[in-house]
């Protein structure tokens, strides 16, 4: 392994820490024991709890059967709103939690690093982008301690990890066998003081079997019941000195058994019993540390000694009884103060300025050239050179040329390639499976996990990702559109590309009537509701020039002027749209109006041979610029006398 020094991958800054892509490895994926996690709400602060990712209940992380595989487990954090995937340790695997140890530069501190070269196992950073884990197969040793509070080291042979695939540089990108090192670690960062403190109780969620009325039915009618009914029914504490808290740690011990140590099942039947007094309503911390004390001290739980009348195929599948309440999830949340002294992440561009890594959608109607821009974009990147005067990082490309065949496509890059050699990077796919989660999606990912230097992935067209069939079909089709797009953007997201997709506008004008070019692709599809950037070109059939038009939340708007070569079908940047800029079929209208005297856009069309709309979207542009004027209503010609406002226009019509 190569040594985390001051002056290697622990001096980088963190977002040199941290891989490019995520990267999880191959063993840990083949183990089926993974689940998905969200941020909830727990005593005040944020906790990650696990869930099944088959049955949206939460998960126990002692049973088997709410563990899942990865494929199920990532497509249902790629489709649905949890904040990741875990992996259930036991049976073979255990980690270590280091936290806080990466400061505000992204350096590791020097105990972290001793750590992780001791471990030498596959070690990623954590959610919070502030500590590390490393995940080793192997058995913790008998009576091993999970925390050492003074060194802020945790170690476990059980319960889950959170898993972002973030790997850290420098250590093994694979699991490795440490039973052996796992026994010299615990002896070598042993705690001085008691090896075991209400610290080390690891609190769990969602692992009841029972609903809040079998749990009070079977401990009413078990052998010690009549301790239960005191304690529960009566709140007698006769059989406890008369020491409230003794009583209060007794019940919760007997429903620490019937409720598996679900943490929340257990405070809310205790809250329903004749104990619940005002220091348990109203003391926080007393509820927590009597709650971890009682699941501490509960060594056997419900349904562990092989009882016949537990059925775990049936385990939290009653909507009205456990886990209910998980409807009620408090988001994540941040302190506005706590916000602006974070260090985030900056965006990743794949085109500066203009496509950042995300979901773009392309708008543009048929035959305007969509294609030939997708494909001259993809080269650009593959070559790292820039694209319409914007720059590019380069990298690979994904091409999905859907509704195009081998011959066009090849017809295509000897046209935009003019004789020069084809970049080596630049992917094509004829064929991708729909846009569902168990085939197009998950393959996209499986794709975009196994080239981690692809930057850009371009669909082309969205609507041949379609879903087939009636799924879904409680949903109209704008939503479905907006499904997948979020989707596709989820995958995106995870993988830090782009993901271009290209859709047809509907064919209304947007610019009509003081209309928004926009309204032409938002109106259409629910595609562009889920983009981060949204492009459209404008181009008026027949002539060679083109809008290109951006909006996104990471971007300032853009609007350019393109001109199409004929020759290569390559467009080329003239820079921001204006009447001063002079594309060929501008300077068309310009000369038109020369000979003309005066003209309406009519007869210039026909002058021209130029489209009318075009003509009528044009005029207003150079009447702006001064470029040309107009006498009366209806009629332009070109300015009696040009000046500074003419600047840029050809010699011969000034």
């Amino acid at each position: 392994m190569k040594p985390l020094t001051e002056h290697g991958a622990a001096s980088e800054s963190r977002k040199n820490i941290l891989s490019q892509k995520p990267m999880i490895p191959d063993d840990l994926k083949a183990a089926d024991h993974w689940c998905v996690w969200r941020y909830e709400e727990r005593g005040g602060k944020p906790s990650k709890v696990p869930y099944n990712a088959r049955t949206d209940r939460r998960a126990s992380t002692t049973n088997p059967a709410d563990w899942c595989e990865y494929p199920t487990a990532d497509m249902k954090y790629i489709l649905s709103d949890y904040s990741g995937v875990g992996f259930l340790l036991g049976e073979g695997w255990a980690g270590v939690d280091l936290d806080n140890c990466i400061d505000e530069h992204g350096r590791l501190s020097l105990l972290a690093r001793k750590i992780v070269e001791i471990l030498n196992s596959y070690t990623e950073v954590s959610p919070s982008g502030r500590g590390i884990k490393i995940f080793v197969k192997g058995a913790l040793p008998q009576g091993a301690w999970s925390k050492n509070t003074d060194l802020k080291i945790e170690m476990y042979g059980r319960g889950y990890f959170t898993v972002t695939g973030n790997h850290l540089a420098g250590t093994p990108d694979t699991v490795e066998e440490r039973t052996g090192v796992l026994a010299e670690f615990q002896n070598r960062f042993k705690p001085e003081c008691s090896t075991h403190s209400l610290d080390d109780v690891k609190l769990e969620y969602g692992t009841s079997i029972l609903t809040d009325n079998e749990v009070l039915a079977k401990a009413r009618a078990a052998a010690n019941s009549e301790k239960f009914k005191a304690l529960f029914d009566e709140g007698d504490l006769s059989g406890h000195s008369n020491d409230h808290s003794s009583a209060d740690l007794a019940l919760l011990t007997m429903l620490a058994f019937w409720c598996r140590r679900d943490v929340e099942q257990m405070e809310r039947l205790f809250g329903e019993s004749a104990l619940a007094r005002e220091k348990w309503h109203g003391r926080e911390d007393y509820r927590q540390r009597t709650i971890k004390k009682a699941a501490a001290g509960c060594a056997e739980v419900y349904g562990s000694t092989g009882d016949p009348s537990v059925d775990f195929s049936q385990v939290n599948v009653d909507p009205q009884g456990v886990g209910s309440h998980n409807t009620l999830i408090i988001p994540k949340m941040y302190d506005a103060a706590d916000l602006l002294k974070m260090t985030l992440p900056k965006t990743t561009w794949v085109v500066r300025g203009l496509m950042p890594a995300g979901l773009i959608v392309l708008g543009g109607k048929p035959k305007v050239g969509k294609s030939w821009f997708a494909l001259q974009l993809g080269l650009a990147i593959a070559r790292g050179e820039t694209f319409l005067g914007f720059s590019t990082g380069g990298g690979q490309v994904l091409y999905l040329a859907l509704e195009d065949s081998a011959q066009r496509v090849q017809s295509r890059l000897k046209r935009v390639l003019n004789g020069e050699p084809c970049p080596m990077g630049l992917t094509i796919c004829l064929e991708w499976g729909r846009f569902d989660p168990e085939t197009g999606l998950a393959a996209l990912d499986k794709y975009l996990a196994e080239h981690p230097d692809c930057k850009l992935v371009i669909v082309d067209v969205l609507t041949k990702v379609r879903p087939l069939g009636k799924a879904n079909k409680e949903l109209n089709a704008y939503e479905r559109d907006y499904q997948i797009a979020s989707a596709l953007k989820k995958v995106a997201d995870k993988h830090g590309v782009c993901a271009l997709g290209i859709t047809h506008l509907r064919k209304s004008d947007g610019r009509g009537s003081g209309g928004d070019v926009f309204e032409r692709v938002t109106g259409s599809t629910g595609f562009p509701a889920a983009a981060d950037v949204l492009m459209v070109l404008d181009r008026t059939r027949g002539v060679n020039d083109a809008i290109l038009h951006a909006t996104g939340r990471d971007i300032e708007s853009v609007e350019t002027m393109l001109t199409q070569d004929q020759m290569t079908m390559t467009w080329n940047s003239l820079g921001p749209n204006s009447g001063k800029v002079t594309t060929p079929d501008r300077l068309r209208i310009l000369q038109a109006l020369k000979s003309l005297g005066t003209g309406s856009p009519k007869k210039i069309a026909e002058t021209t041979g130029l489209d009318l709309q075009y003509v009528k979207n044009t005029l207003p542009e150079l009447l702006k610029s001064g470029a040309v004027s107009q006498p009366k209503y209806g009629q332009y010609e070109m300015p009696v006398s040009t000046g500074a406002d003419n600047q840029g226009l050809p010699d011969w019509l000034s």
